[in-house]
């Protein structure tokens, strides 16, 4: 299972490629290729996940956003059956509500810019600054 993780090592990088090379699934939860920091980009568990597809070929099992699995088992778990997916990645988190019909509030205080919102081809149902 490969998700976001700010203490990655080569190490772990190593171990999982070996895993995966051996047989072992390849899972992720997401595929976000950066973290939206408080001075910048890190890298997201989409990059991690990239040295592990790149060294082993493989492709992986997503079950995180954008992916209705995650955003079913949300809405079942917190109940309601009009929900508000909030997000600050247009591919990802509003790319999902849109998938499943619902409505979606993206953020511009974090992985998206409104220049980029406007020339997206996924649109979302609402705009806000954070």
């Amino acid at each position: 299972m490969v998700g976001w993780d700010r203490e990655v090592t080569y190490a772990k990088l190593r171990t999982a490629s070996l895993l995966v090379q051996r047989g072992s699934a390849l899972v992720a939860t997401n595929a976000d290729p950066s973290y939206p920091a408080h001075d910048g980009f890190w890298p997201g568990a989409g990059a991690i996940l990239a040295a592990i597809t790149t060294t082993t070929g493989a492709a992986a099992e997503v079950v995180g956003k954008p992916h209705p699995p995650l955003y079913l088992a949300a809405r079942r778990r917190l109940g309601g059956d009009r929900p508000l997916v909030i997000g600050d990645r247009l591919e990802t988190d509003i790319a999902g509500a849109a998938a499943l019909g619902w409505d979606s509030l993206l953020v511009l205080s974090g992985a998206t810019t409104s220049a980029r919102a406007a020339a997206s081809s996924v649109v979302p149902t609402f705009v806000g600054p954070t």
